[in-house]
């Protein structure tokens, strides 16, 4: 995400299809650890359940930004990328 961030400094465009690269793999990577988690904390920790809902509304938040936003940001000017692209990291 480091070289991402200064790769978007300098070309938000480059910036965008290196995210769009690592999409995959992280939306992968965070439904499993989600589900993971989920079944843990169902089975024998229900009083963890906040830090759950609170790591599950990160992991969509990631999800939604690779699913749907970072196919939008092309037809975003530079600055307005530079900026979605700075929130999420």
């Amino acid at each position: 995400m480091l070289q991402i961030e200064e790769k978007n400094r300098s070309n938000s465009k480059q910036a965008v299809e290196r995210l769009s690269d690592l999409g995959k793999s992280i939306l992968r990577h965070a439904v499993e650890e989600e589900a993971r988690i989920m079944c843990v904390i169902m089975q024998k920790a229900e009083d963890q359940s906040e830090q759950s809902i609170k790591v599950m509304q990160e992991h969509r938040q990631i999800i939604e930004f690779l699913d749907k936003t970072i196919s939008q940001l092309k037809n975003f000017s530079q600055e307005e990328s530079a900026k979605k692209i700075k929130k999420i990291c």
